[in-house]
């Protein structure tokens, strides 16, 4: 059978050896073309309908061969045989670490917000990617500024997985759980002073004292839930998801995986793929095993030296910046000079090649990656000068210093490795460094705990920063004011300067200027040491269709199977 198109009909190409008329011999693929189509559900492939042709060949479904009949006269003319081809309908996404809560709107959680917004939503959404994104209306159907207040009107029709319609006070107690004392969002996602309020069932207001033009982007990082589960008195939320998104939660097997659903009363598009396996595995070698055997499709912070042209890799366009929390209230690092010892010990050059495989650039010293507004463009990450280093501990008279260092394994791209490269250079430079990986879980209190005990805090602290609103004040509010949730600084200029920022309104001229002020008081006082921007590496089946979103959250919804 040859090779060739004819009437809009693509033949197959089998081996000449194994084809005779008259012999049922192996089957043999067909190429889509203009024959097939993918089917709106995404099940099967199904022929398009062929108009004004007229086909000489007869088309068997289920038949095994290229050519096979019981009467072999009449096959004379092509015959043909064309596979049903079931699309796959199940992912299984390796992420890495387990949540430690399901809560959004109390607990910062990372391995939870990596698949969290394909179950919850906010009132707005942010498309596009890092190169140039917008926000745009999600469960609003629209938003518009009045006097200091935005005023979100709600999208009719929407239901909550446990069937509840979507209303206005299901928006005011979601967001005044994130706004109540002990929320680990106050200060980066949403203020204090910010005040919700239902106008009627359907219509919400969000005020503060000044228009603040970053809450409609605020608005995207608030999930809404039920107001019973969002009451402040209710504790569900912990250990469950009800929200509106596509996918609802279905099973949340400890220590193993959680279950996602396709929630077919869903008031967008209904999903191609219908349940989603999210797994915990934070060895990379186990989650490399599991995409090679195929039990997963997708693998998330995966190390660079395991690309391979066997799957597709992706480098997420939403870096993370690579920071080295320093407690500047309490122990070693109150001195200014063995702060910037600290800095001078790393050689940044080292952790991008050996650690993050040339997948990290130079953040400028900074907490945030280029692409985030206020990213000051002047600064300059500092040179490796492990000498300098010794000198200023010899100087500050803490030479040998002890310093506990707190990492994580199996959060972000080789943080395994990371740890004890930190520990390494540390020590080079005169430190006394020790490394402690605890449960994830145990990990994040550490890092929480600053906004109440600094004393209780570690020495330093390594994570990645991520920045999902695209705006310095997250960052800043979060981790850099004096009450912030995840701070060990306080420089009280930064503080009046951060409120400054926020009460220009649309100037933004005037707000990159205060923010490069605040960015440049930071690193002078080296409340923290900056790494580098890191690219997250993902890697996922080639059969399966997927870009990353602009915040680098993953939405199930987005992603589908070809044959």
């Amino acid at each position: 059978v040859d090779n060739r198109t004819n009437f809009g009909i693509h033949y197959p190409v089998c081996s000449r050896s194994t084809v005779s008329l008259g012999t049922t011999t192996r089957g043999c693929e067909m190429k889509r073309n203009d024959l097939f189509s993918l089917g709106t559900t995404g099940h099967r492939v199904k022929l398009r309908r062929l108009l004004g042709v007229s086909i000489g060949a007869i088309v068997l479904f289920g038949a095994t061969a290229c050519g096979s009949s019981s009467d072999s006269s009449s096959v004379e003319s092509a015959v043909e045989t064309i596979a049903v081809v079931e699309i796959p309908t199940t992912l299984s996404v390796s992420i890495g670490s387990e949540p430690g809560s399901l809560d959004p709107l109390l607990k910062s959680d990372g391995p939870r917000d990596t698949f969290g917004l394909s179950v919850y939503e906010g009132l707005t959404i942010r498309v596009g990617d890092a190169s140039g994104s917008e926000i745009v209306p999600n469960l609003a159907s629209s938003y518009e500024l009045d006097g200091t207040a935005w005023i979100f009107k709600l999208r009719e029709g929407v239901l909550f997985h446990n069937g509840q319609p979507l209303t206005a006070d299901d928006v005011v107690a979601s967001w005044n759980r994130m706004l109540s004392e002990g929320s680990e969002h106050l200060g980066s996602k949403v203020f204090e002073d910010t005040v919700v309020t239902a106008v009627d069932s359907m219509t919400v207001s969000i005020a503060r004292p000044t228009a603040d033009p970053t809450t409609p982007a605020r608005a995207a990082l608030v999930m809404i839930a039920p107001a019973d589960f969002a009451a402040l008195a209710d504790d569900r939320m912990a250990s469950e998801m009800v929200g509106t998104g596509p996918y609802q939660m279905t099973a949340w097997n400890r220590a193993e995986s959680i279950v996602l659903e396709a929630f077919p009363e869903y008031w967008g598009n209904q999903p191609s793929i219908t349940t989603v396996n999210v797994l915990f595995s934070e060895e990379v070698a186990v989650r490399m095993a599991a995409l090679q055997a195929g039990e997963a499709q997708m693998v998330l912070n995966m190390s660079p030296d395991l690309i391979s042209d066997s799957f597709n890799t992706v480098g997420t366009p939403v870096s993370e910046v690579s920071i080295m929390r320093l407690n500047s209230q309490h122990g070693p690092f109150k001195d200014l000079k063995v702060r910037q010892a600290a800095n001078l010990a790393m050689d940044r050059q080292a952790l991008s090649d050996a650690i993050w495989g040339g997948f990290a650039s130079d953040a400028g010293g900074q907490e945030v990656a280029k692409y985030v507004f206020g990213h000051n463009p002047n600064l300059k990450q500092a040179e490796f000068n492990p000498e300098e280093a010794r000198r200023l501990l010899t100087e500050a008279g803490a030479l040998g210093a002890k310093v506990e260092v707190y990492g994580t394994r199996g959060h972000w791209t080789n943080d395994g490795l990371l740890g004890p490269a930190i520990v390494g250079m540390l020590n080079d430079a005169g430190f006394a460094a020790e490394l402690k990986e605890p449960p994830f879980g145990d990990w994040v209190k550490k890092v929480f705990i600053a906004e109440t005990d600094d004393t209780q805090a570690p020495d330093i602290t390594l994570y990645n920063h991520s920045n999902e609103l695209f705006d310095s004040s997250l960052t800043i509010g979060q981790n850099l004011t004096c009450k912030g949730s995840a701070s060990t600084t306080c420089i009280p200029e930064v503080d009046e300067l951060a409120i400054q920022a926020l009460g220009v309104g649309s100037d933004l001229s005037k707000r990159q200027d205060l923010y490069n002020q605040i960015w440049k008081i930071l690193v002078d006082d080296v409340a923290f040491v900056s790494l580098g921007e890191v690219q997250k590496l993902t890697f996922h089946a080639k059969n399966l269709n997927w870009s990353p979103e602009a915040d680098g959250f993953l939405r199930f919804q987005l992603m589908s199977f070809n044959s």
